[in-house]
């Protein structure tokens, strides 16, 4: 008896310690726009078919945005900033003085934007303040470095009240021995302590199949069910923070299906399978397609037909709105 209550209270504690938003049914599917283009009619098309987007991402322009969560409560709203600090320069060198320069140097842009965007604090939910800051082969300790910019970029936004996305990963990044020497710092748990999230990119890379080395490992890594050093790289993130007890919300704010952007049955295809996949895994909330509403230097990556062709990435969503999803 005494050994089921202990059960019992285990497991409430751990519900308990989950205090962020839950994606309990629907597809996985969000949106990634460098501009508002038709974002809102698709927002409001799902709507009319008692369903909405889990996540919508919006770079640089972030009004429209402001306007789909004061419509649409329940979408989780992301707003990415372009700065000097993308890649975070500082994290090359061992002067940690740059470090607290470039935070502060963010957030006075931050500062700048809000300032000429109504609403943008109150309805921007989180902000990703970086992008793909170190690519493949960085050295652990640049690694460790960027632990601690996004360490300081936390203590601005807990400052000013705000949450933000942090990390930014490049697909097929990092390693695992990255993520043992980044979790040991403890930024993890200070990001749950704070309310604050972990963005990644993933997918593969060019005409590659979905599922390529998926389930397999990545170097030095135990096997993680279900992971792959593309598709569900998250993963090996989530077997080290499980063990932590650290785990934070996930979204991959930039993502590739592979096979180009023409063949919307492939496409979807592609897409229902990581989906099918995505909803085993609570702490992951949505997989944002790049792109929509592209600028001139980004038109071959543009999936705004495969948002709306029959069977496309609406019908996708309407259809599994009511599938449950993992929850806590």
């Amino acid at each position: 008896m005494f050994k089921v209550l202990l059960l019992a209270c285990v497991a409430l504690a751990c519900a308990g310690s989950w205090n962020y938003p839950v994606v309990k049914k629907g597809g996985k599917i969000g949106i990634h726009a460098l501009g508002s283009g038709k974002v809102p009619a698709y927002a409001a098309e799902l709507h009319k078919n008692g369903t909405h987007f889990p996540v919508v991402k919006s770079v640089s322009d972030i009004s429209f945005v402001i306007t789909i969560k004061q419509m649409y409560p329940k979408t989780i709203t992301l707003c990415r900033l372009i700065t000097a600090n993308d890649a975070c320069p500082p994290c090359h060198n061992n002067d940690t003085t740059q470090l607290q320069k470039a935070a502060n140097a963010t957030f006075e842009q931050w500062e700048k934007k809000v300032k000429l965007t109504k609403g943008a604090k109150e309805y921007c939910d989180y902000w990703e303040l970086q992008n793909e800051p170190l690519g493949g082969g960085t050295p652990v300790w640049q690694n460790v470095r960027l632990a601690k910019y996004m360490d300081l970029l936390m203590d601005g936004a807990n400052k000013r009240g705000i949450k933000l996305a942090l990390f930014t990963w490049s697909a097929g990044t990092p390693e695992w021995n990255d993520m043992q020497a980044i979790v040991a710092t403890g930024i993890f748990g200070r990001m749950k302590a704070n309310g604050h999230i972990m963005a990644v990119h993933e997918g593969v890379f060019g005409n590659d199949p979905i599922n390529k080395w998926w389930n397999q490992t990545i170097p030095g890594s135990p096997h993680v069910p279900g992971a792959g050093p593309l598709c569900f790289r998250y993963r090996f993130w989530n077997h080290i923070l499980e063990q932590h007890n650290e785990l934070v919300p996930i979204i991959s704010t930039e993502f590739y299906y592979g096979g180009g952007f023409q063949n919307t049955r492939d496409v979807i295809k592609r897409a229902q399978w990581y989906d099918n996949q995505a909803k085993l895994d609570y702490n992951f909330w949505s997989v944002c397609p790049f792109t929509v509403s592209p600028t001139p230097g980004w038109k071959a990556h543009d999936y705004d037909h495969i948002y709306t062709a029959p069977g496309g990435f609406l019908d996708f969503l309407k259809e599994y709105e009511n599938r449950t999803d993992a929850t806590p």
